[in-house]
Formats: structure tokens, C-alpha cells, sequence
């Protein structure tokens, strides 16, 4: 037998199957090398579907997995700082719906998303107050700063 996936540190070896079992819900295979070793592999590592995984320029991610990582994202968002990972059972069971949009507002997704909501608002404001008198009677005309 041998490891066909190109990013196991065994790959291109060839072994002999001493042993064939389920570990972690996985089909894995127990190989003996030619030096005496034995190493537990994943037998879906040493078929076709190990040999076709290959590095790409262009990212290529089925949309499930996508939606998955989005939920599990969201769902951490969504905890305090501090919470645990909810876990199977009672109230914290898994659900089957996905969000339509993020959990979070702009401001809790990070710095840039930050800055990008304040851009946002800052435009909305300077439109909404055109043509209008700002000076509120500071002597400043609605200007921020030390008047430098």
C-alpha cells in the first residue's frame, strides 16, 4: 500500500496493512514500513482521493463548507468574552438554520470593519448637513479641534 496524499510526512511510501480500524468516526489503516515502524494513517490518505488533492491558485471551497464555517464563526461571535463553545444538549443543542447576514454589527467585526461603519457615518452626516447652519454657538461653526 501506499501514501498517495502529497502532504503526509509518509507520502510515496509503501507499507503493508497490518491492521484496519475506525478511529474518530474515520476509516484508518495500521501500516507497517519497510524499516519496522507502524504508523496509523487514514485510509482515505493512501487511495485515489489522497492522490487527487493537489495545491491550486485559485481557492476552491464546496458552498456547505462554507455555510458550516459561517454558522460556527457567527455562533462564536454571538458568545461573551470569556463563554465557552455551546456543546450537544440541553439548550445548547445544534440548529439547522443558518443566518441571513452576520450576527455582529460592523463595529464587532474588527478594526477595519470599524473604521469603514465610522466612513459610513461620518458621509451620512456631512450630506445630511449641507446647506444647513452649524454653528451652535461655540464660535467654533461646528469645527473640532484646538483651532490651530
Amino acid at each position: 500500500m501506499e501514501v498517495t496524499y502529497p502532504f503526509h510526512p509518509l507520502f510515496g511510501s509503501m507499507a503493508v496493512v497490518i491492521g484496519d480500524h475506525v478511529h474518530n468516526g474515520t476509516r484508518h489503516l495500521t501500516l507497517r514500513l519497510d524499516d519496522g515502524t507502524s504508523s496509523l494513517v487514514p485510509a482515505w490518505m493512501t487511495g485515489a482521493d489522497g492522490a487527487a488533492l493537489r495545491v491550486v491558485n485559485v481557492p476552491r471551497l464546496p458552498l456547505d463548507r462554507l455555510l458550516e464555517l459561517r454558522a460556527l464563526l457567527d455562533s462564536l461571535l454571538t458568545l461573551p468574552a470569556g463563554d465557552s463553545i455551546p456543546t450537544a444538549g440541553g439548550d445548547d443543542g445544534q440548529t439547522d438554520s443558518h443566518p441571513a447576514r452576520p450576527i455582529r454589527p460592523y463595529s464587532a467585526a474588527g478594526p477595519a470593519a470599524a473604521a469603514l461603519a465610522g466612513r459610513r457615518r461620518d458621509a451620512a452626516g456631512a450630506s445630511a448637513g449641507r446647506g444647513h447652519d452649524t454653528n451652535d454657538g461655540s464660535g467654533d461653526n461646528g469645527k473640532q479641534g484646538d483651532g490651530r
